[in-house]
């Protein structure tokens, strides 16, 4: 036996998995996850994205699942409520190539919380659709991950999958305010459109983002957009993507702004 760590233990449930290479990713007891090569020592990778959302968790109150996602090399974070009845969690998806992480939820306010998964379990086949991620759900169903999918089920039929992307904050200059004049964006190739809304705030806190500075109905299309002529400005701004339309995939690569100084930031005293 190696002593690995004397303070971080495992959190409650099944928190985790390893990725083919031989790393075990794991959820902490103090919430955070961290990855674990061979030889190596765990290192913490969600200490500089998610760690305040990990950190306030009850494990009296949550289960935590982690599993490797082959077919997206990811980690899927798995947060399950204990409640009798089903209550959303938020759950997170960490891209281990890029490093991101990408919070996410089985229901909305608009739809039951039957989808909300109380398991989660990893099948291996021989055929690729036998690879699978099952999830266990509250409505008494085994439901699975399709990255093909481009609509959920909540037992009644198919749900719209909401998918809402905020970037920010973008402090060009902490002295002056930023005015944006012009706007690329691409695209995955087979991409739906999606909508984007650019907020201008004098905090770069994402709690006070302030007003929408531009709002544009499916301005981001197929490949690299036609340049959208804008005018938007804020010491700090935020860029929403989105796309809440039936049967639509979404497939966000970047966006490209044209960005020059504004006016000068008046100190607060």
């Amino acid at each position: 036996f190696d002593l690995v760590s004397d303070i971080t233990g495992g959190a409650f449930g099944s928190p985790w998995c390893k990725s083919p290479e031989g790393v075990l990713f794991f959820m902490g007891s103090r919430g955070g996850v961290y990855a674990y090569a061979p030889g190596g020592v765990p290192e913490e990778i969600s200490n500089t994205f998610i760690r305040e959302r990990l950190a306030v968790l009850d494990f009296a109150d949550v289960r935590v699942w982690l599993a490797w996602n082959d077919r997206e090399r990811a980690v899927m974070v798995i947060i399950c409520s204990n409640a009798a009845t089903p209550l959303t969690t938020e759950s997170y998806f960490y891209d281990a190539d890029n490093g991101g992480w990408w919070p996410f939820d089985f229901s909305t306010a608009a739809v039951t919380a039957k989808a909300v998964p109380l398991s989660v379990c990893v099948i291996d086949g021989d055929e690729a659709a036998d690879r699978r991620i099952l999830l266990g759900c509250h409505d008494g169903y085994v439901r699975y991950w399709d990255v093909a999918a481009d609509s959920d089920d909540d037992g009644t039929g198919d749900y719209v999958i909401d998918a809402d992307l905020y970037m920010g904050p973008f402090v060009p200059d902490p002295a002056s305010e930023a005015r944006i004049t012009k706007l690329y964006g691409v695209m995955g190739y087979s991409s739906a459109s999606a909508d984007l809304t650019i907020y201008g705030s004098d905090s770069p806190d994402f709690n006070d983002k302030g007003t929408a500075k531009y709002t544009g109905a499916d301005v981001l299309v197929a490949n690299r957009a036609t340049a959208v002529n804008l005018r938007a400005s804020g010491q700090a701004l935020w860029f929403r993507v989105r796309n809440a339309t039936a049967s639509e995939r979404c497939q966000f690569e970047s966006l490209h702004a044209e960005v020059f100084p504004g006016s000068r930031v008046r100190v607060r005293t």
